[in-house]
Order: structure tokens, then C-alpha cells, then sequence
């Protein structure tokens, strides 16, 4: 399964013809935006084995205010229904997931998103990885659900930094940024 990660410029640039109301609506799921672009770490081969991640002095770095640049890496958080676990959105290493992150900290099966019915509220569950998921520096505990609001930071592994976003503050957030960028 190929990878579901479009560089935010790009992003834009297939979507800027829409007004808000319109990218909401073809948009109506939220997205993970990576604070800084791709990984320097990331290791394509690594299949097999996760790689521990840093300690407290690692983690300090994630407490800074995460942006979302022309190079961050957007995430739609939809389902794959090629996938299997159909009530779960998956996040791992491995092709079986709905959400592949080829980072060595990140476990074959790191994480997983459930989306409520009813109120479309989605929570984040660690599903027992080596090297934990984090919400807004928190750890989460192994399978505990933390329900995500938007803005949240998201660590897989503590070395990968993403936002969760609504599709209306994604799309407030690259129109100014691209604005900028000119």
C-alpha cells in the first residue's frame, strides 16, 4: 500500500480553487499535519524491528509549539477498507495498516483512531507499541483512549510530530501559510 502523505504545497495547490464551505464538505474528516516535513530518520527497510526511541531529552523537543511548513506531510484520517480491524483506523509500520509510517520508532502496529457514530469525535488508542503514543506530551498507557480535540499534538514513537486538524482549521492554516510564502 503506497503511502498516503502529500506534501502540504502540493496539497494546496490541487485544492486552493475551493472556498472553505466547499473544501469542508469534500473534506469532512480531519487530517494529521506533520509539524516540520519528513522524518530524517525514516527507514525504509526496517520492517522488522523498532528502534527505542529517545528519552525525557528527546521528548523536550516535542514541547515546542508545532507549525505545520510547505513541507509538512498531509494525513487524510480516513479508513481503508482494504484494510481489516473495519472499526479501527490503523497506524504502523507495515503495509497492513491504514496509516503507514515508515519510521523505525514507530511499531508494525503502533496505534489506531475510532471515530464515534454519532458525534463523528474521533480518540486515539496506543496499542501497546514500544515506544508509546503521545497527546500533547502525555503518554498514553497501553489501549487507554485519550479523545483528540483539534489543534493536538500527536507523537508515534516520539520521534514523529503531527497535529490533528478539522478540515477547516487545515484549510485556514495552509492559505495563510502559502499567503506567506509568497
Amino acid at each position: 500500500m503506497a503511502e498516503k502523505f502529500e506534501p502540504a504545497d502540493a496539497f494546496w495547490k490541487a485544492h486552493q480553487h475551493l472556498n472553505k464551505a466547499s473544501f469542508v464538505r469534500a473534506y469532512p474528516h480531519p487530517f494529521l499535519a506533520e509539524s516540520e516535513g519528513p522524518p530524517q530518520a525514516a527507514v525504509e527497510d526496517r520492517d522488522f524491528q523498532t528502534v527505542t526511541s529517545g528519552s525525557a531529552e528527546d521528548r523536550a523537543r516535542f514541547r515546542r509549539t508545532l507549525q505545520i511548513t510547505l513541507k509538512s506531510r498531509i494525513i487524510p484520517l480516513v479508513k481503508d477498507r482494504t484494510q481489516a480491524f473495519h472499526d479501527k483506523i490503523t497506524v504502523g509500520r507495515t503495509p497492513n495498516n491504514d496509516i503507514v509510517v515508515k519510521h523505525g520508532s514507530v511499531s508494525k502496529f503502533h496505534a489506531y483512531f475510532l471515530v464515534d457514530p454519532r458525534t463523528f469525535n474521533h480518540t486515539l488508542v496506543d496499542a501497546g507499541s514500544t515506544n508509546g503514543t503521545f497527546v500533547n506530551d502525555v503518554r498514553l498507557t497501553a489501549l487507554s483512549r485519550r479523545e483528540l480535540k483539534n489543534g493536538d499534538a500527536i507523537s508515534f514513537g516520539g520521534d514523529l510530530d503531527y497535529l490533528f486538524l478539522y478540515s477547516s482549521d487545515l484549510f485556514s492554516r495552509l492559505q495563510i501559510l502559502m499567503k506567506f510564502a509568497k
